[in-house]
């Protein structure tokens, strides 16, 4: 008794399996009518993407409002991608579906006008899907979501204007005076001096002007040199090995040679080798110095084997 109930409880599960092979092996074997006899029975949820995407008799026959937003969202992606979009809009009722951004990212993703097809009131978005759309970068939601009556924080304003490319009119309507140093880097970077009345130079440290100015030599009159007086000497040699002939950098950098490292001292001899007469090379690795002679080999003759240093300097 016990055995065939447990085949009674097996057999939606057996039914299922049988359904849902020949579903998606079997269906150039079976007849259209037994299709439809099968899809009638079928949950769609749980036949695959593939099998629907590819399969013309499965999308005539299927009732499409059956299916999850999430899987009408998977499959219009799906048909975005082949060119051929506009045979699922014909089937399924957007706009009655109440869908979510999260579910249908990807379809905008690729195809942004497709949100009046899906009832999105741009108007009424809540921040975190204005937030959502505009990170995609697409200038046709720049130019109907009202950016600026959003309080986004420091990173996703970054990132939005990262996504335009930094374009200006949609920095224009951010507050990307709050920016971080590290993230004006990349604005001055790309844009140049374009849009520095959109963001604060003050921000900037000594760090963040290096990685500029490696980029953007032609930003140097935008630099306050005094910042790098009050900070690490590294960052000095930095921008000396960019515009060697700073002398307060120079002045600052004889002053400050004590507190100068390995990476530092490579820089600086390699660009400058008669800093050497300041530096104590046997305190340097092995590896630096190796990297120091490779441009400089005149150098060769200055340290003494017997105090070298074998092990390398981590990498920051």
């Amino acid at each position: 008794m016990a055995k065939k109930n447990q085949v009674e409880d097996r057999k939606p599960l057996i039914r299922d399996a049988m359904l849902y092979y020949y579903l998606e092996f079997e269906s150039d074997v079976i007849s259209g009518d037994e299709i439809k006899r099968l899809l009638h029975y079928a949950d769609l949820d749980k036949v695959p993407d593939r099998v629907i995407l590819l399969n013309d008799i499965y999308q005539e026959n299927m009732d499409w409002n059956q299916l999850s937003n999430n899987k009408i969202a998977r499959l219009i992606s799906m048909f975005i991608d082949r060119g051929d979009v506009d045979f699922i809009l014909n089937q399924v009722q957007l706009k009655e579906r109440n869908f979510k951004i999260r579910e249908i990212y990807w379809s905008l993703y690729r195809k942004p006008e497709l949100s009046d097809a899906f009832g999105l009131d741009l108007d009424k978005l809540s921040k975190q899907d204005a937030y959502k759309l505009l990170e995609m970068g697409h200038q046709y939601f720049a130019d109907r979501i009202n950016i600026s009556k959003y309080r986004f924080n420091t990173t996703e304003i970054y990132n939005i204007v990262k996504s335009f490319q930094f374009n200006r009119s949609v920095m224009e309507q951010l507050k990307t005076k709050l920016l971080e140093g590290y993230h004006i880097s990349e604005v001055l970077i790309a844009t140049g001096e374009d849009n520095i009345d959109l963001i604060n130079l003050g921000k900037m440290n000594s760090s963040h002007w290096v990685k500029t100015l490696e980029k953007r030599k032609t930003l140097f009159n935008l630099c306050d040199l005094n910042i790098f007086l009050k900070d690490d000497v590294y960052h000095s040699i930095g921008v000396l090995s960019i515009y060697p002939d700073i002398q307060i950098l120079h002045d600052y950098v004889k002053l400050n040679y004590k507190s100068i490292g390995d990476k530092g001292w490579e820089i600086l001899l390699t660009q400058f080798p008669e800093y050497v007469k300041l530096c104590d090379v046997n305190t340097l690795y092995a590896g630096t110095w190796n990297k120091i002679l490779k441009n400089q080999p005149e150098l060769v003759n200055l340290r003494g084997f017997a105090k070298t240093k074998v092990e390398e300097p981590q990498e920051d």
